[in-house]
């Protein structure tokens, strides 16, 4: 069974498009809100991404590598989308093998 991926908003499928770096709608939309994994509710992370910016700045972490903490709020963002897809896509290869083990022990 694969893991079902709803924008917390409007209800639609959605999709991580890994050329533009974040999660759509499939038609090139930018998820409204937040997302749904399996019917629970995931964080806000537009909200996450506007409260980390001035988090990184309060503690100067932006001049390490002379980046915006925008930037760098977006980044790691970016970083738990990409890892919210592998975990997604592990599960679904996990799902479908046990799903051919199945069907080869019947």
């Amino acid at each position: 069974m694969n893991i079902g991926l709803i924008c917390k908003e409007c209800g639609r499928r959605v999709f991580f498009d890994q050329v533009i770096g974040y999660w759509t709608h499939g038609d090139g939309s930018r998820v409204c809100e937040g997302i749904v994994i399996d019917g629970v509710e995931k964080m806000n992370l537009r909200k996450f991404e506007q409260d980390l910016a001035p988090l990184i700045n309060k503690y100067s972490l932006e001049q390490m590598s002379n980046t915006p903490d925008y930037i760098l709020a977006k980044y790691l963002v970016n970083c738990l989308d990409v890892f919210t897809r592998a975990t997604v896509d592990r599960h679904n290869w996990i799902s479908a093998d046990r799903s051919s083990t199945d069907n080869i022990s019947r």
